[in-house]
């Protein structure tokens, strides 16, 4: 019986995917209790033929080829449709596991019969050399997700959403509750996270560290942060608040206590506002004038919603204003300046 499926979106990862791979086969689980199943992207590397040769040597890795890219989210939602395992783990194909944390972890999300694990993970370096631990999770009871917030989430924590990959999940709950990733755009883990922590029903946290997150260059992440694309900011800033405000209106819906529900919705709340309060100015300053101009092209074409900017403080309210373009232009001067 195949308890857990590995899934991994694969695209251009010819340098890590053969050591991501073999992180998986490196812990101690029973070759005939889990897959690992890749969606190949259409890649134009030598990441196909890889995967092909390691399936050959694998009988339980499984390689599905795309016949034209469709990117991440697209990628992930094919990858959890096929999968057979009672729980998924999806995992960025730059990246690996801790093997020698993944059998407690695959026992413990089994043995609890849980919705959801969260954990924590190692930074490294593009020469593999440890950045730092981030553990910001402890062993916690067994709550439903809107408790699991409450009670677990903090200052320390509310930085930490957006991250798929420390999420073991139940298949079947996916499927149950219709949480997938909104396809044709990225920073698509922010809402998932989102519905994820609120409709589990059985979610706690490990302090085991489960991931490796390798800080990789040609990453959408990492990419971001070297060129902040306009196209990227307004999707991380204002697409993804969208969704989750969306969402947060929705849990009238539910039948949670009104306490449980303002705290839940107290974390997303402030992350929302960070993102529009503290990363937009700067990730604004960091870009240059022309892509600025194709952001403030896009808020014009699609204006930020009224709940949005009942988020925002003095300064967004300026950059969304029509002084917007020259605002910005005018931080991008002074971050200049002051990182000089």
């Amino acid at each position: 019986m195949i308890h857990f499926s590995f899934l991994l979106p694969c695209y251009n990862v010819e340098k890590y995917i053969v050591k991501c791979l073999d992180s998986i086969y490196a812990a101690s689980l029973n070759s005939e209790e889990f897959e690992v199943l890749c969606y190949e992207d259409c890649s134009t590397d030598n990441t196909r033929e890889l995967l092909q040769n390691y399936s050959l040597s694998h009988s339980n890795v499984k390689v599905l080829c795309g016949k034209h890219n469709v990117g991440l989210s697209a990628g992930r939602n094919i990858l959890l449709n096929e999968a057979q395992g009672e729980y998924v783990w999806f995992i960025d194909s730059d990246d690996y596991l801790d093997s020698n944390n993944v059998d407690n972890l695959v026992n413990t999300v089994i043995t609890n019969k849980l919705d959801t694990l969260l954990f924590n993970y190692k930074l490294v370096d593009t020469n593999n050399q440890p950045l730092r631990d981030v553990k910001i999770f402890s062993i916690s009871p067994i709550f439903d997700g809107a408790k699991f917030v409450e009670k677990q989430f903090g200052e320390h924590v509310v930085d930490h959403l957006g991250y798929v990959w420390r999420f073991i999940v139940r298949k079947d709950f996916l499927l149950s509750q219709q949480i997938d990733f909104p396809e044709g755009q990225n920073w698509e883990d922010l809402i998932w996270v989102a519905k994820v922590l609120f409709y589990s029903t059985r979610i706690m946290s490990s302090e085991s560290v489960g991931y490796i997150h390798a800080v990789n260059s040609n990453s959408i992440s990492d990419d971001f942060h070297k060129n902040y694309r306009a196209k990227d900011i307004y999707i991380i800033c204002i697409i993804s608040s969208e969704q989750i405000l969306q969402f947060i209106n929705t849990l009238e819906e539910h039948s949670i206590d009104a306490s449980t529900k303002e705290k839940y919705e107290k974390v997303f709340l402030k992350y929302i506002s960070k993102l529009i309060n503290a990363k937009l100015p700067l990730y604004l300053a960091r870009t240059n004038h022309n892509e600025r101009k194709l952001f403030y092209l896009a808020i014009r074409q699609k204006p930020v919603s009224s709940a949005i900017k009942s988020q925002t403080n003095f300064l967004s309210k300026l950059l969304f204003s029509p002084l917007g373009l020259l605002l910005s232009d005018l931080l991008s001067i002074i971050y200049s300046i002051k990182h000089r």
